[in-house]
């Protein structure tokens, strides 16, 4: 297409000299008759060929960021946590946006117009066809325009990359100055995030300034450049033109392609930026998509006992220079309790996460009911698990998406009865369209009680045999702490497997077992009194 499409774009040149040698020396009207019909012919076929050029385009680069984003959000939801914890969330966002920049960037218009580059080299054929000279001259400014674009490319990668490091910064402190109103005012830190904005944003301004001045300096050469090359070829076609070696009409007609024959390379120098920022960013998205993801394949069992071993485990943050704690053995048989406390940083959502499969240990093997966690399939494993992570995070949808969200099929009889069981019966009658109303912004504009009540009937839903409770009763009011109560009643009651993780273990009356992290580097285990369904219900 794109060699017809040059091809064709020839024809308002080839008409400019076919007029000046032939209609002006002669008048035969039947001569400009002609020209204008074949003219006014390659015009409407050059368009045509566009169009479908245009969409022949945009049905090759559209599967490609199709592809892409879907590679993208498959790594962010299925990428292994121990891999996607090494790129903090705001970064994470970053490279994700990144896709919209790819994407009008990889667009038909550019794919078109890199391909007009190599084309260019049909129009300087059709030069050297009237005056090799001219197509000589061509050449060369054609090579030190594309030697200029590339240069200027070259230029641009560095301080581009360098924009998109200081971007997320700038946004995250916008964000936060929009969406923690309250707390900046409260704390008087307007004038901390003030100062921190504008360093980065100057930073972020020295920066494209940089970027701005590189691409000004290469169009302007380009300009001059371009502005050169029609002096060039009339300056020499002048003088063949005097000896006789070309007529006037091949001159003008030769300048004309001339200056068509550098559009395509001025067009990449223009767009250079783009690919500039599209390839960062492209770069930043394979890296994310090239992450391990988990398993899609491995053992689930027709039923799990709830029972779990951690055998001699280790666990060490990326970089550090000393594990959050190892040599840490210890079995829980179906049915027992397990309280596990330690200091704030100590480790205790770290063990959480661990049991849950989210992160592999460092050293050691994690256990349930005998077999290696590895080799059970992840999906499989969360949906035996009543998992209520310390931070309650929910997801833009209604109340039922949320509680639904890890048992799909579940019933409305079913749904109400996790919702009483966790308390949300109260707020649901408060709320015009109970189970379904809108939670949006993660749910940040609810009460923390109410999320946490939430969350309590999302982990509930599952009905798993092993329960993971990291301060169930955080940011609970004493009803709250009561639902929580009456869940772990509940789960003990069916031998239910328990473990609590809490900062204050004295609060806790009942328990099979006592893990202290606060213990280092080797954790110690304590075996207790078994306790009263009652006291580690109220211990909730």
């Amino acid at each position: 297409a794109t060699f017809l499409i040059t091809a064709l774009s020839l024809a308002n040149t080839l008409f400019v000299m076919l007029v000046f040698n032939r209609f002006i020396p002669y008048g035969v009207d039947a001569t400009l008759v002609t020209l204008t019909a074949g003219v006014l012919v390659a015009t409407a076929l050059d368009s045509g060929l566009k169009l479908a050029r245009r969409a022949i385009g945009t049905a090759i680069v559209q599967p490609p960021s199709l592809r892409e984003g879907e590679a993208a959000f498959t790594a962010l939801v299925r990428a292994r946590m121990d891999q996607l914890d090494r790129l903090a969330p705001a970064r994470r966002m970053e490279v994700v946006r990144g896709l919209s920049v790819v994407e009008r960037t990889l667009s038909s218009d550019t794919l078109t117009a890199l391909m007009d580059i190599p084309f260019s080299l049909l129009v300087v054929l059709v030069i050297a066809i009237i005056q090799p000279i001219l197509a000589g001259v061509v050449l060369a400014f054609a090579a030190a325009a594309f030697v200029i674009a590339h240069v200027g490319r070259r230029a641009l990668a560095e301080p581009t990359r360098e924009a998109n490091d200081i971007e997320p910064r700038v946004q995250s402190l916008l964000t936060s100055a929009a969406r923690e109103a309250d707390v900046v005012r409260a704390f008087n830190a307007g004038a901390f995030l003030h100062r921190a904005w504008k360093d980065a944003r100057d930073r972020l301004t020295a920066v494209r300034r940089v970027i701005s001045d590189r691409q000004g300096r290469t169009g302007n050469l380009l300009a001059l450049l371009t502005s050169l090359l029609s002096v060039a070829v009339v300056t020499i076609g002048a003088v063949l033109v005097v000896k006789g070696v070309i007529t006037m009409g091949a001159l003008v007609g030769a300048n004309m392609l001339a200056s068509r024959a550098l559009g395509p390379i001025v067009r990449l120098a223009q767009i250079s930026e783009s690919l500039t920022q599209a390839d960062d960013a492209l770069r930043r998205l394979r890296d994310l998509a090239g992450m391990g993801q988990e398993p899609r394949k491995g053992t689930a069992f027709n039923f799990y006992r709830g029972g779990v071993e951690l055998a001699d485990i280790a666990y060490a943050y990326p970089r550090s220079p000393a594990p959050l704690f190892e040599h840490l053995s210890l079995r829980l048989e179906p049915g027992r309790v397990l309280v596990v406390t330690g200091p704030n940083g100590s480790g205790k959502t770290t063990l959480a996460r661990l049991l849950a499969g989210l992160v592999a240990p460092t050293r050691g093997q994690v256990f349930a009911d005998g077999t290696e966690l590895r080799q059970i399939l992840p999906e499989w494993w969360r949906r035996q698990l009543v998992y209520l992570p310390q931070e309650p995070v929910l997801f833009d949808g209604t109340v039922a998406d949320n509680i639904r969200m890890n048992a799909p099929a579940m019933e409305d009889s079913e749904l109400a009865r996790f919702s009483a069981l966790a308390g949300l019966d109260q707020w649901l009658e408060s709320t015009l369209d109970g189970t379904s109303t809108m939670i949006r912004e993660g749910g940040r504009t609810l009460a923390l009680g109410v999320r946490k009540r939430i969350a309590l009937a999302r982990a509930l839903a599952t009905e798993g045999n092993l329960a993971i409770l990291d301060e169930p009763g955080e940011g609970m009011d004493r009803d709250g702490r009561a639902a929580v109560g009456r869940a772990l009643d509940s789960l003990i009651s069916r031998g239910a497997s328990i473990v609590i993780l809490t900062h204050e273990a004295e609060k806790v009356k009942g328990g099979h077992f006592l893990l202290d992290l606060g213990s280092k580097p080797v954790p110690s285990v304590t075996a207790l009194t078994a306790p009263r369904p009652s006291e580690v219900a109220n211990a909730g």
